[in-house]
């Protein structure tokens, strides 16, 4: 719920769900602003991207990716 109200507040309109014990997220958003959110999802929950698909759709990238906890240490 944090992750997905974080995409919303990057202006980010992705689908943010528990899935494969991980984090599945879909949807099309600007490749800018989906890079920051990224960022701040590694930073404050620890996740890292473990499958990540991109398409441009005109000036947004279509993605679906799957973030999982990272290693510690």
């Amino acid at each position: 719920e944090l992750l997905q109200t974080g995409a919303r507040s990057h202006g980010l309109g992705l689908k943010v769900r528990v899935s494969e014990g991980g984090v599945a997220v879909s949807g099309s958003a600007d490749f800018d602003a989906m890079l920051d959110w990224l960022a701040t999802a590694q930073r404050d929950y620890g996740l890292k991207v473990q499958r990540f698909s991109g398409s441009r759709v005109g000036s947004s990238c279509q993605i679906e990716m799957l973030l999982m906890p990272g290693s510690a240490g």
